[in-house]
């Protein structure tokens, strides 16, 4: 971790301050814990009466919340929860790969690595992949055949990214996640009375700028290609299922799971636990909360939401029954 003065964070980020330029600083803390080195920030207005006893040495403040001067150093900012983000990227920026691959790795036939990538230990190159500039993949790592793996993308340990996907450039994938699973494709034969596999032949095709979490499952197209677009973030424990497009901008909290051939829009934000059906589509700018259903198509943006709040069961069970004949009675 480095520091830097209040002058010349601003000067990177092209902010405003008031106060001692020189100051310096050497991280971020929540605004009870903060210090004299330390920055911290105010991301509501309600919360303004806490930069009166903080003990920081910056605030990163919207300026028009601000009643009274105020003998403190300060970062202007209309949005002070992105200058934090901003500001914690200077703070701690991603490892930069060090060229170094391990002794234990094995690599196969035909692969094209550059010189700058940094390989940990186990990890299991098969033959004909491709790995760009200032990659890094983590230890006990399996990349299967034909795999390309864009610039500057972070691997951390035991991921599995399965033959043919391709990945782009600045991906960072945690420890657990496996890309490319075969998807749930089964033919039923009930002359038999047996299941019959249906071998899935597509991709997973990971654009630019995509951050996915651990444990995430992102199952290969069934004949197309999954698709996860540019920009787009993915929490832990994901499921998402063959042939499902993913919109750029798109955010996906944890343990949501995904069926089969969806089509989701650009910039949604889609809630932990949503249950989401397979063969529908969800438009652009979609807001689904947490828990939310989805068994059909949504054409309109908008925020959805589905289900009750926890209650005492026997008050469920009173309610379910009332919720469930309420639209009878015409």
């Amino acid at each position: 971790m480095c520091g830097y003065s209040l002058h010349d964070i601003c000067k990177i980020l092209s902010l405003d301050f008031v106060g001692d330029g020189n100051i310096k600083l050497k991280c971020l803390l929540p605004i009870d814990r903060a210090y004299e080195k330390s920055i911290t920030f105010v991301s509501e207005k309600k919360h303004i009466k806490k930069i009166f006893n903080t003990k920081a040495g910056v605030i990163i403040i919207n300026p028009k919340w601000l009643i009274k001067k105020i003998d403190k150093n300060f970062i202007y900012s209309d949005d002070p929860y992105l200058t934090f983000a901003r500001v914690q990227q200077l703070f701690n920026p991603q490892p930069e790969a060090n060229g170094i691959i391990h002794p234990s790795c094995t690599i196969g036939e035909n692969c094209k690595i550059d010189k700058k990538t940094q390989i940990g230990a186990g990890t299991v190159i098969a033959k004909d992949i491709k790995i760009g500039k200032n990659s890094i993949i983590g230890s006990n790592t399996s990349i299967g055949e034909r795999v390309s793996i864009g610039k500057n993308c972070l691997f951390y340990d035991n991921v599995a990214i399965y033959h043919n996907c391709v990945i782009g450039d600045n991906v960072i994938i945690h420890a657990g996640t496996v890309i490319g699973a075969d998807g749930f494709g089964y033919a039923r034969d009930k002359k038999n009375n047996q299941w019959v596999k249906i071998p899935q032949v597509g991709r997973v095709v990971i654009n630019n700028n995509v951050e996915i979490g651990s444990n995430t499952t992102i199952d290969r197209g069934a004949l197309d290609d999954t698709i996860i677009g540019a920009g787009v973030i993915l929490d832990n424990q994901i499921q998402i299922g063959h042939n499902v497009v993913i919109g750029e901008q798109t955010a996906i909290a944890g343990c949501t799971g995904i069926a089969g051939s969806t089509i989701i829009g650009k910039n949604c934000a889609i809630g932990g636990a949503v249950e989401i059906v397979g063969h529908i589509n969800i438009t652009d700018n979609v807001i689904l909360y947490a828990g939310c259903r989805v068994t059909g198509s949504i054409k309109k943006a908008g925020i959805y939401n589905s289900g009750t709040l926890h209650q005492p069961h026997n008050i469920w069970a009173r309610n379910a029954i009332k919720f469930k004949t309420f639209w009878s009675h015409k």
